[in-house]
């Protein structure tokens, strides 16, 4: 798939930004690929994306760290790791606990992958995550209900294995 004309001059002024070394930028350019144009991702592109997102989440910007902690987790475009997947969850949850996060943090902790399974810790994430959504819901993001299924699975497995 071709990127239209306004793709390309977004990306062409994004490309501007990252050549004087605006980090937000470069951010923004891998987000635009990983989100818009996967097809069009190929090895020397997914470096880029990886180079980037990992710039990102040194000078804390919690949206490299979701996507890359989503790149590790899922193995797309980079091996897989869940124990790196944690790590990245974890710095972009304490700059921003998105609803996203907390659940992808809750869902490590309830099945215990790469982390000691904590149904404490579980349920604090999962919670927050439901709560993030209700929120969202709210303020009418289109996306939000489908995030809730999910989260209310995850969160009912979490409250029904903990023991009073």
């Amino acid at each position: 798939m071709a990127l239209s004309e306004n793709e390309q001059m977004y990306l062409y002024e994004l490309e501007s930004d990252i050549e004087d070394g605006n980090v937000y930028k470069m951010v923004e350019w891998a987000s635009f690929y990983y989100y818009n144009h996967p097809e069009m991702i190929d090895d020397e592109l997914s470096e880029q994306i990886v180079e980037y997102y990992e710039e990102g989440v040194d000078v804390g910007i919690s949206l490299a760290a979701l996507n890359l902690g989503a790149m590790y987790y899922s193995g797309i475009f980079i091996e897989q790791d869940f124990k790196k997947a944690i790590e990245l969850y974890m710095i972009a949850a304490e700059s921003d606990c998105l609803a996203d996060i907390c659940r992808r943090l809750g869902e490590f902790y309830l099945f215990g992958r790469e982390t000691e399974k904590d149904l404490v810790k579980a349920i604090k994430m999962l919670s927050q995550a439901e709560a993030l959504t209700y929120e969202k819901i709210y303020n009418k993001d289109p996306f939000a209900p489908k995030l809730l299924p999910k989260i209310t699975e995850l969160l009912e497995k979490a409250k029904s294995e903990f023991s009073v």
